[in-house]
């Protein structure tokens, strides 16, 4: 024992820088290698998360408010006793707070009639009607569309003012009474307005 004692005696301090030297090699070679671990580590676990496709994060989309559309209603301007009327003019009158105008069409009585129509001031629709044939008969002469705006208003009187009429054939002044017309909110219900015509 006391010789192996004196040889590991003898080698230290022969060769202790030597063992110094390696020790502090081997000392820095383990630091190197532990921070080439973390560092490797750690830069792997970037390239995953960079190459993994995220799971997509899904959110609720609030779609557009739909906002639903107003009831449209459909009101036709009649004639009664209509006899060989060439050219027909009148101004459709409404309330513009409960009722908005969306179009103006030739009813069934109009037959080839040219139709025209205006509206300058609201609540208010200019309409003509032109007939080298002349309409006869009875029915719709005219069929006005209307979104209605305002259903909870009680009612909207549909009145037919600056009534003019001629025959088509001697062109002389035509005489018609104008009958009151009325659309009612609630239920959406429609009287509508006409024309008698006195022969």
């Amino acid at each position: 024992m006391k010789w192996w004692l004196t040889v590991a005696l003898y080698f230290v301090s022969s060769y202790w820088r030597r063992l110094l030297l390696f020790g502090g090699v081997a000392a820095l070679m383990a630091v190197g290698v532990l921070v080439l671990v973390m560092f490797v580590g750690r830069d792997s676990d970037r390239v995953e998360a960079s190459q993994s496709t995220p799971e997509p994060l899904v959110l609720a989309k609030a779609g557009p408010a739909t906002v639903p559309a107003p009831p449209r209603i459909e009101v036709p301007v009649r004639l009664s006793r209509a006899d060989n009327i060439g050219s027909l003019e009148f101004v459709f009158a409404y309330n513009p707070q409960m009722l908005e105008l969306v179009e103006v069409k030739k009813g069934n009585l109009a037959g080839e009639s040219l139709l025209d129509s205006a509206s300058r001031t609201p609540g208010r629709i200019w309409t003509a009607l032109i007939n080298p044939e002349g309409i006869t008969g009875n029915g719709a002469v005219a069929v006005f569309t209307f979104d209605v705006l305002d259903s909870e208003v009680t009612e909207s009187m549909l009145n037919l003012e600056s009534v003019y009429a001629h025959d088509a054939t001697t062109l002389l002044d035509l005489l018609a009474e104008a009958s009151q017309g009325k659309f009612v909110g609630e239920g959406l219900a429609i009287t509508s307005p006409r024309l008698n015509f006195v022969n």
